[in-house]
């Protein structure tokens, strides 16, 4: 997809308020440019709510899905935004997108699915115990 100047501006101006935190300019650019903002692929192909997982901004997450983001877009690794929030153990993420209708079936590049960063990230840290000498 080509985009134009006017879009590249919208692109990077976007991107500089999620960095920065200013979540009230994030959403107003998702307000007045939805289709940009939703469209917009990074250089891995992650989207915007990829990002907003990511950062645990629930918010955010919220303000993306109800613009219309794709809740099962896969990344150059597969990962969907799914994925990154049980991965992350972010519970209120991970439901924001299964109620949007988010695919649990979907696996990353190497076969694994949101249940299975699910279990990896909640189970209990194994202790090693040194013997006594």
């Amino acid at each position: 997809m080509r985009i134009n100047r006017k879009q590249v501006k919208i692109i990077d101006t976007a991107e500089q308020a999620f960095v920065s935190g200013d979540w009230f300019a994030f959403d107003q650019l998702l307000r007045d440019h939805p289709s940009i903002i939703l469209g917009h692929r990074s250089s891995s192909q992650a989207t915007f709510l990829h990002y907003a997982v990511w950062k645990k901004n629930h918010v955010l997450v919220k303000a993306l899905i109800k613009a219309g983001a794709d809740v099962n877009w896969q990344n150059n690794q597969g990962y969907t935004p799914l994925i990154n929030a049980c991965a992350a153990g972010d519970d209120a993420s991970a439901q924001l997108l299964l109620r949007a209708g988010a695919d649990t079936s979907l696996r990353d590049h190497m076969g694994r699915d949101a249940a299975c960063f699910g279990l990896l990230e909640t189970k209990p840290k194994m202790k090693i115990k040194r013997k006594e000498r």
